[in-house]
């Protein structure tokens, strides 16, 4: 199993795990909603006799709003995990790009300082 899921699929938990690892937000579906979305599900029908047929009106409902609500969900946690990403992979390469420069400037100037002179070695 890779750490996005089975098989490399996308998951919700690990993106959240992702984003939250130690963070006190709460851990249900609602919490998840009002954290990443600003709403927070209703959960009155949660508890109700999920039993009996046909179901209501308003377990129709909140059982459609309960799949639906992971559509938006998953699109604004994987919205932050790219910004996320981008603004890691810039800060990596900016710190790279910075260490080879310093690198380059010591290695010129420990060859200067010798009396060896700039290397073409070192571009």
């Amino acid at each position: 199993m890779g750490k996005h899921g089975r098989g490399g699929e996308f998951s919700l938990k690990f993106c959240l795990a992702s984003l939250h690892s130690g963070s006190a937000w709460g851990r249900g579906l609602s919490d998840a909603c009002a954290y990443y979305l600003g709403k927070k599900l209703c959960k009155v029908d949660r508890m109700s006799d999920w039993e009996q047929r046909p179901l209501t009106h308003r377990q129709l409902a909140y059982a459609a709003l309960d799949a639906y609500c992971l559509v938006d969900l998953t699109w604004e946690i994987t919205s932050r995990l790219q910004e996320r990403q981008a603004w890691t992979l810039q800060s990596m390469l900016t710190t790279i790009t910075s260490t080879v420069a310093t690198a380059k400037q010591r290695n010129a100037k420990s060859r200067t300082s010798r009396g060896k002179g700039p290397t073409t070695a070192v571009k």
